[in-house]
C-alpha cells in the first residue's frame, strides 16, 4: 500500500461557514490561504451525504483548476446544530468513500484512490484535476511508397 501524495500545504475550501475549521491532515500545522492542493470540507446542511451527485455539486469541477491539482475530500460534512445544542459547534456527518470517489468521478477528477492518513488518522479521498502528459503516438509515422501497380 502507497501512501497519498503527501502536498506542502492545503488550502481549505467548504461552502459553508463552519463555526471551527476542522486540523489539516498530513502533519501539517494549519491550512493555507492559497496551496497548489485543495481540501474540501463539505456542507451537509444543504445534501445528503450518501448522495455523490449531491456532494459533487460542493466539489469543483476538475477543469476550472489548473493542471495537476491535487484535491482531498475530508471524511465528514458538517451541519449546524439547531436550538441550544448550536453552542457546541457544528455537527459531524461521516461521508463514505464511495460517494467522495464518485463525486470526484462526476466532477471529471482523475487518479482517484483513498487511504487512510497515517498522520492524522483521516479517511482521505483524493483526485487529480488533470494529469499533465502529452500523448504520442506509439509508433513514428512511416513513410510508405505507394503500392506499385502492375
Amino acid at each position: 500500500m502507497t501512501d497519498l501524495p503527501r502536498p506542502r500545504a492545503l488550502e481549505l475550501r467548504s461552502r459553508g461557514a463552519p463555526s471551527r475549521r476542522p486540523r489539516p491532515p498530513f502533519g501539517l500545522s494549519s491550512w493555507s490561504e492559497r496551496a497548489e492542493s485543495i481540501a474540501v470540507l463539505l456542507d451537509a446542511s444543504a445534501i445528503d451525504t450518501v448522495e455523490a451527485t449531491q456532494i459533487a455539486d460542493q466539489i469543483p469541477r476538475a477543469e476550472e483548476l489548473p493542471r495537476e491539482t491535487a484535491v482531498y475530500v475530508l471524511p465528514v460534512a458538517l451541519a449546524p446544530r439547531q436550538g441550544i445544542a448550536r453552542w457546541l459547534g457544528d455537527r459531524a456527518v461521516p461521508v463514505s468513500r464511495e460517494a467522495r470517489c464518485g463525486a470526484l468521478l462526476i466532477r471529471g477528477y482523475v487518479g482517484i484512490r483513498a487511504e487512510v492518513d497515517r498522520a492524522s488518522g483521516l479517511d482521505l479521498v483524493c483526485a487529480v484535476s488533470s494529469l499533465c502528459v502529452e500523448i504520442q503516438p506509439a509508433c513514428p509515422q512511416v513513410q510508405q511508397d505507394p503500392p506499385s501497380t502492375p
